[in-house]
């Protein structure tokens, strides 16, 4: 049962971090990326909030969330999402067991009873709520597109993007009726950001920075790091975040900036997916090329993990 107390900001001494991206708050072994209100598992009377983190923490951690910024409102918290690297999850806590340092997407629930009052900041702690301001995060409340279709593109690095591929990439799917694009700028090049600048502008494009916080130090998304496990989970934690940040959407795809769904009929992709949840509605099944946010619960890079009563 969480608590309710009175709060005022007081500022409290700063730890050193790099992380400019993410909010590493007082616990070193976490970093906070954001904090999404989320519109598909509510709560009865309550508002459910996904914080997605990068996360090596192995105490339990309790919701900080401010209350039109003069009430602390302090529960524990609840996995959402934790990715694992290797599919049959016994076997992957086994292997996690032994690499403690090991930066994991994960993404926890914080629900707080609907009062009226204003749900505006959140933080995690494994101890006492901060009374600094500054080691909370903003609540974002994603924008509803009925009947909209995004695309989460993942990771941009420095690796091998092609400014021109990417305008055909674009192209396309401003033809196969895509409403929002979805990309994490790891940091590109200037040819290839003046890209991503023109569809800011015209407003397709959603940009968000990118960093890979903690140790260790310097790692890439680079193809030589696939190898580590480290890896795989800060590619997918864009993935998870990107399935919260979209979730106004009725439907979303998730794929890399060399990818295309092109429906075999002379269909734009709405269309497509609205034929086949058509087909599909009996069996309360979500197409496999795409999600519902409506129907899912979490995807990672090559899975989705629908809701209760649905399948893939």
């Amino acid at each position: 049962v969480g608590q309710y107390v009175s709060w005022n900001h007081r500022p409290l001494p700063r730890m050193y971090s790099k992380a400019k991206y993410f909010k590493h708050g007082r616990d070193d072994a976490i970093f906070m990326y954001s904090a999404i209100a989320n519109y598909h598992l509510p709560v009865n009377g309550a508002i459910n909030i996904i914080i997605t983190t990068l996360d090596a923490s192995t105490s339990p951690l309790r919701c900080c969330v401010l209350l039109d910024n003069d009430t602390l409102y302090f529960i524990p918290s609840q996995t959402h999402f934790f990715y694992h690297t290797i599919d049959v999850t016994f076997v992957a806590n086994i292997v996690e067991f032994f690499y403690p340092k090991i930066l994991k997407a994960h993404q926890f629930s914080c629900v707080v009873p609907e009062t009226g009052r204003y749900v505006g900041h959140v933080t995690l702690t494994s101890s006492a709520c901060s009374t600094d301001f500054r080691d909370y995060l903003p609540v974002l409340y994603p924008q509803r597109v009925p009947g909209g279709l995004a695309i989460c593109a993942k990771v941009a690095h420095s690796a091998g993007l092609d400014p021109e591929r990417i305008i055909e990439w674009f192209e396309l799917q401003r033809m196969l009726g895509v409403d929002k694009v979805l990309i994490y700028n790891l940091g590109v090049p200037e040819r290839v950001r003046r890209v991503f600048r023109f569809y800011q502008e015209i407003g397709v494009l959603d940009l968000q920075p990118y960093e890979l916080p903690g140790d260790p130090a310097n790692r890439t998304l680079m193809e030589k790091e696939k190898r580590r496990m480290q890896f795989h989970h800060d590619e997918s934690m864009a993935v998870l975040e990107c399935r919260q940040r979209m979730a106004g959407y009725s439907y979303v795809i998730s794929h890399d900036l060399d990818e295309f769904i092109i429906p075999r009929r002379d269909l734009d992709l709405k269309e497509f997916f609205k034929v086949s949840v058509q087909l599909l509605i009996l069996t309360m099944s979500a197409p496999s090329s795409c999600f519902l946010p409506s129907r899912t619960l979490s995807i990672t890079t090559h899975n989705i993990f629908p809701l209760p009563t649905y399948t893939t």
